[in-house]
Order: structure tokens, then C-alpha cells, then sequence
């Protein structure tokens, strides 16, 4: 349980640095891919619901802590995110690659519709633009963050 704890954390602490890192230098038009996001995504679809939304939490208290703004809102958006993540990861018939980037894409959007109700962006249309972007670029990043987590993952994964 221990070794879970410290994994996730080093996971999302990583992930943390690629987004202040990478995220701006790598935007494709309105697209900008959320490291923490996909990454507490692909942590969650092997969890139960409870640690989902703590992993979607501390995804939210980071993100937040990089952009210093809206602690709530990416809190909440996060954890719930995530936590729609693990239901719809179990409810697919197959698990896999191809799954969890469904999953990291419906997650992105679910995400930004929460977190629009809770943060009021200013532009709601560039947020819509934004929010589609980075959807589409989300799903493109979650290949290789699941291939990395499967080779990494010392646990049994269900299947």
C-alpha cells in the first residue's frame, strides 16, 4: 500500500514537471496537453473509486500550485474526472491501450465541462476551442503515458 502511495506520488510529481516543463512549448493550435490530467487518468482506471478521487485531487492541488489560480475548480474537475474515468475503464468491454485513450479523451471533456461550470472561464467559445484541442491532444498523449505504465506497473492489473 505504501509503495502505491509513493509511486502515484512520484507519478504525478513528474507529471507536474512535464506540464510547467512542456506543456506551452508543445500547444498545436488551440490544442495544450494536460500532463496531470492524463496521468491521474491512467492512475485511475486500475483503482478503486475512493483512491480515484484522491488521486484526482492531488492531480487538481497541482495544477493549481503551477498555475497558482482556481484551486477549487481544477480540484473538483480533477477528482471527478477521474473518478468517471475508473467507472467507464470498468464498464468497457475491453481493457487496453485503445480503451484508455477513449477514456483520457471523455475524461478531458468531462473535466472541462466542470470545471466551466466552477471556474467561469473569460471566453466560453475559446474554452469550448480549447477544451476540444486539448481533448484531441490528450488522447494522443495517453499512448505512451499507459505503455509507460504498463511496463512500470509492479501490481496486477485487472482485466
Amino acid at each position: 500500500m505504501i509503495s502505491l502511495i509513493v509511486t502515484s506520488a512520484i507519478w504525478l510529481i513528474v507529471a507536474a514537471g512535464m506540464q510547467g516543463a512542456l506543456s506551452e512549448r508543445i500547444t498545436i493550435g488551440w490544442g495544450k496537453p494536460d500532463f496531470l490530467l492524463v496521468s491521474a487518468v491512467i492512475l485511475s482506471i486500475h483503482r478503486s473509486t475512493e483512491g480515484s478521487a484522491v488521486t484526482g485531487f492531488f492531480a487538481g492541488l497541482f495544477h493549481s500550485a503551477l498555475i497558482n489560480d482556481r484551486l477549487a475548480a481544477l480540484t473538483i474537475s480533477r477528482m471527478l474526472a477521474c473518478v468517471i474515468s475508473e467507472r467507464l475503464y470498468a464498464g468497457f468491454l475491453g481493457t487496453g491501450g485503445v480503451t484508455a485513450v477513449i477514456v483520457s479523451v471523455i475524461a478531458t471533456f468531462v473535466a472541462g465541462l466542470i470545471y466551466l461550470f466552477i471556474g467561469v472561464p473569460q471566453n466560453i467559445w475559446s474554452y469550448f476551442a480549447d477544451t476540444i484541442g486539448s481533448a484531441i491532444y490528450n488522447g494522443a498523449v495517453a499512448i505512451p503515458i499507459y505503455g509507460i505504465y504498463r511496463m512500470f506497473a509492479k501490481r496486477r492489473i485487472r482485466t
